[in-house]
């Protein structure tokens, strides 16, 4: 069997209360496994990363599985879980609190069961170590059309070690999946961090202390000298003290673009979205039996 250059694997995870739906996973794993195309010298995988909810990780395998699509796991270990901190505050009690004082109350929290830096540097080491040349460690969300995918593999400059992959987000324009299907032109791409591929020779990877809602995407976007918004997405410094890395001679190179689907929740707003998060988590804990 002839090794393909290319691959793709997106994180699945717990869907977050406050700002996905609950079934936001599911619903964007079965339109991407149904409507996005099989490209070329291009593996897809996916890593099911840390999914506390038994019969949504059923579900979910069921769908790759009738889909024949490989899958990988990071498992949720309940026995870790209990292991931190109790919460003994009120959902109130945290809304009254400032980002100062919930953050430290709710980090390890957000580390274990979002683990997304982590998660990305999973599939960045997977991807290598499996020899493939190019790995695109995406968000479950995200979403190639043909012409897209396409204009990043067939165009990428031999001294490439990193692809920045500019994100075009629906949610943002109201607009729901389906209008991939029937729309070839879509409104301007949207401010939001972009997704990264990662080439084989690359030395970089994603913070692992930076969590979910602590800019742990941008930090890297940073580091590597991407231009955009997510320059003054310094959170991590903020509220964490880890300073923003920065690298010479990335050999970094932006890329056509890639869509990211709907969030099914009216409260997924990029503006709206800080406090969401991290309040967030502390539901998503209590939905969690300790």
């Amino acid at each position: 069997m002839v090794k393909k250059k290319f691959l793709i694997i997106r994180m699945l995870g717990n869907d977050m209360p406050n700002i996905h739906h609950k079934y936001q996973t599911l619903k964007n794993l079965e339109f991407t496994l149904k409507n996005e195309s099989n490209f070329k010298n291009t593996d897809k995988i996916y890593l099911l990363n840390r999914i506390y909810d038994k019969t949504k990780r059923e579900k979910i395998i069921q769908l790759l599985k009738q889909h024949k699509t490989k899958y990988i796991e990071i498992p949720f270990n309940m026995s870790y879980f209990k292991k931190l901190p109790k919460l003994n505050f009120t959902y109130n009690d945290l809304q009254m609190m400032n980002r100062e004082e919930y953050i430290p109350k709710l980090l390890k929290h957000n580390l274990y069961l979002v683990n997304n830096n982590k998660a990305r540097n999973y599939c960045i080491n997977y991807g290598k170590k499996n020899n493939y040349e190019w790995t695109f460690a995406l968000d479950s969300n995200s979403f190639f059309t043909e012409k897209d995918y396409y204009n990043i593999i067939n165009n990428i400059d031999k001294k490439t070690q990193y692809i920045e992959i500019p994100q075009y987000r629906l949610d943002d324009a109201n607009l729901k999946n389906n209008v991939l299907l029937t729309k070839k032109n879509l409104p301007g791409l949207s401010k939001f961090e972009p997704q990264l591929a990662f080439k084989n020779t690359s030395k970089h990877k994603f913070n692992e202390k930076i969590p979910y809602g602590l800019s742990p995407k941008a930090e890297l976007l940073n580091a590597l000298g991407s231009q955009g918004i997510w320059n003054i997405y310094l959170d991590n410094e903020r509220y964490l003290n880890i300073k923003t890395r920065s690298f010479k001679n990335t050999n970094l190179e932006r890329k056509s673009r890639i869509i990211r689907l709907s969030s099914h929740n009216s409260n997924n707003n990029c503006d709206f979205n800080w406090d969401n998060r991290w309040y967030g988590i502390y539901k998503l804990v209590k939905l969690i039996k300790k």
